[in-house]
């Protein structure tokens, strides 16, 4: 730090330099507040401007000298009417026209009015720059000579601010004191400060005395401590406790702005005529010292900037790696409950007629669990059943070691879609909803929390696809969002399934086939370490010498229901309008119709549950019907059925004729052949 104390050995030179610092301190003080002014003074203009019927509009095409008639008192130097203007219109460009949107030329008529003296300094403002730079207008009242090249406050001396504020008549209910000018006695304290900054700007000793300075700080300090408008004004309450600490001599001045007040003070001490030659070599000295002792501080900052910057440069890394994660984990909270709502919405019901799709009731209401069976992987390939019962989700995914890849089989009809769809319900629910109408499938449904994200695919809904995020997207991601938010939640999903533990579950493998006859399963990238998938099928594709051993994490089968007469009373239940079938009914009406060998499977209950819950008041037939058709249902004691890997022969007793097409799609729409002797 430096004092002024130290610059000169005179007392009435330091007071001088006391006092060019005190006026610096001012103008600090007051530049705020005049900025902010000029920016209400342009707002005013252009508003009165619009207010008078001109369409909100604004011009950068006008130059001044367009706006001003020529010639112009102390503007233009032409000299008859014949003569050429050699000042402000001295090219074709700046002739004298008006403004194509009417607005420039009332902008110039605002600011004259608002000029206590009606003399705008013209030759100081570009009116091509007032529609974007409030200041451009406030130069027009400031001193005539050598602001023209001023673009802001900042640029802008002692005297122009206070002029400014002199000469626009915005600024006359700004202060507590009447604004006066020229010889007005006494004089305002913008005029005392004028005067102030002229004297030590011009002085031709550079010396003040111990009285003058007091006078000096008194001035200033009452300026910017005016009730008015500057009694709470931050910058002006600093600039006060800067001058009491000057006053005080307690002020700590840099080494760099001490080099700068010297530099901006030895402008005007070369001016001075008579001024000793020691204060000169005095300060020159004192200079020349200041800025050794700089370049010595200036190379220790340099080595502690460079340290602080690496510390600084490390932290910011981190806190913007921390705002991203934070936006990251947002976009996965609100994904995440979004996909919640769309998986709660379309796979709360099932379909309880395999021959109307459109009749469903909730799968909660119908939901039993189902029969699942391990099947081990021996060494040669081949696969035996184990003689363990799954009924935990834990069976699943951990054996040994944590599996990827789940995959489960089963005749058709058996259940597997049911399962899955009521697997993704129970995820939704120990995740987010918890929904007390869901009674979970296994009792250790918390396991699925394991899954931060589950993905539900049907792979019939994917032929021409390859690649899982491709189904992901086209069946998830397009119908949740639209436009552009379809792109940036597949950029997020790309994200979460490298980043995150994701469950994705593949339904009906054998219903797919890979275009390219390359791929045996779906694409999973191998970059995707942290996702597992639950892929079901029937048992002929798990026959596919494609699928290698080591793909198989786990093999399951599901065998049926664990409770039939369960799923039939629910399933009647669901189904009843005006009659109340009991489970002793629909036992009565399948084995009148010798239908008991059908009872294999949970689609085939629900395909004879319908007619018997539909069924009139007539023993020897019932019938299944809407508004589209009306099926009869035989006796089937002249039908037997054989099944045998994966294909169904029916032995019929009657003629074929006699039989109707409902029985052929009760054993063969989910079976892949069905021949008949």
């Amino acid at each position: 730090m430096s004092s002024l104390v130290d610059v000169f050995t005179d007392k009435g030179t330091t007071n001088w330099l006391k006092a060019w610092l005190a006026v610096d301190i001012a103008k600090s003080g007051l530049d705020q507040f005049a900025d902010n002014e000029a920016k209400t003074v342009h707002a005013n203009i252009y508003n009165a401007v619009w207010s008078s019927g001109q369409f909100p509009a604004m011009c950068i095409g006008c130059c001044t000298a367009n706006l001003l008639k020529c010639p112009t008192p102390g503007i233009c130097n032409k000299r008859g009417i014949n003569s050429v203007c050699k000042g402000m219109h001295d090219t074709i460009a700046k002739q004298p026209r008006p403004c194509p949107t009417n607005v420039c030329n009332k902008v110039l008529d605002e600011i004259k009015t608002l000029h206590k003296f009606s003399i705008p300094s013209w030759k100081n403002t570009s009116a091509e720059q007032w529609a974007r730079n409030h200041w451009e207008i406030a130069k027009a009242y400031l001193p005539k000579d050598g602001y023209a090249g001023k673009s802001s406050v900042q640029d802008t001396d002692f005297n122009g601010i206070i002029s400014f504020m002199m000469n626009c008549k915005h600024f006359d209910n700004k202060f507590s004191f009447p604004i006066a000018t020229g010889k007005h006695s006494p004089p305002c304290l913008l005029t005392m400060a004028r005067e102030i900054g002229r004297t030590v700007r011009h002085s031709s000793q550079c010396k003040v005395t111990d009285a003058d300075l007091q006078d000096i700080f008194t001035t200033l300090t009452n300026l910017l401590s005016d009730q008015t408008s500057l009694t709470l004004d931050v910058t002006a309450l600093e600039a006060v406790k800067k001058l009491a600490e000057l006053q005080k001599e307690t002020l700590k001045i840099t080494t760099g702005e001490m080099i700068h007040l010297l530099d901006a003070a030895n402008d005007t001490l070369k001016k001075v005529q008579n001024i000793a030659d020691k204060s000169l070599d005095e300060m020159q000295v004192y200079l020349k010292q200041c800025k050794k002792d700089l370049k010595s501080h200036t190379d220790k900052c340099k080595h502690e900037l460079n340290d602080h910057t690496a510390k600084c440069t490390k932290a910011i890394y981190g806190h913007a790696s921390k705002a991203v994660e934070s936006t990251y984990a947002q976009s996965c909270k609100d994904f995440r409950e979004s996909l919640i709502g769309f998986y709660t919405t379309e796979m709360s019901t099932v379909s309880v007629s395999p021959l109307w799709m459109g009749l469903d009731k909730p799968i909660f209401d119908i939901f039993v669990q189902p029969k699942l069976s391990l099947y081990n992987i021996e060494k040669d390939g081949s696969r035996t059943k184990a003689n363990k019962a799954i009924n935990k989700y834990m069976d699943f995914f951990y054996s040994d070691i944590k599996v990827k890849r789940v995959f489960v089989q089963g005749d058709p009809g058996i259940g597997k879609s049911t399962f899955l769809t009521k697997l993704v319900l129970d995820w939704c629910n120990v995740v987010y909803v918890h929904n007390p109408d869901n009674k979970a499938t296994f009792t250790d449904a918390k396991t699925l929390k394991d899954f931060q994200f589950l993905f539900h695919i049907s792979l019939r809904d994917a032929m021409g696809q390859r690649e899982v995020t491709e189904m992901i997207k086209a069946q998830i991601i397009d119908n949740m969002y639209t436009g552009a938010k379809q792109t940036k939640v597949f950029e997020l999903l790309q994200q979460i399934l490298e980043r995150e533990t994701c469950l994705i579950t593949m339904d009906g493998l054998n219903e797919w086939a890979d275009h390219l006859n390359q791929l045996v399963i779906p694409r999973i990238a191998s970059s995707h370490t942290n996702c597992v998938s639950i892929i079901t099928t029937r048992p002929w594709r798990m026959a596919d010498e494609r699928i290698k051993c080591s793909e198989i994490g786990r093999l399951l089968e599901i065998e049926g229901i664990t409770d039939s007469e369960q799923l039939i009373k629910q399933t009647i239940l669901s189904l009843q309008t005006g009659n109340n079938r009991t489970f002793t009914d629909f036992m009565t009406f399948v084995n009148e119709r010798h239908f008991m060998h059908f009872l294999t499977s949970p689609w085939l209950q629900a395909l004879i549950a319908n007619p018997c819950a539909e069924e009139s008041g007539d023993d020897s037939q019932a019938r299944i019907s809407d508004s589209r058709s009306e099926i009869p249902l035989h006796d089937m004691s002249e039908i037997e059925v054989v099944v045998e890997n994966g294909s169904v022969e029916l032995h019929v007793k009657t003629p074929l004729e006699t039989i109707p097409m409902y029985m052929f799609l009760i054993c063969g729409l989910k079976y892949s052949h069905v021949t008949c002797h």
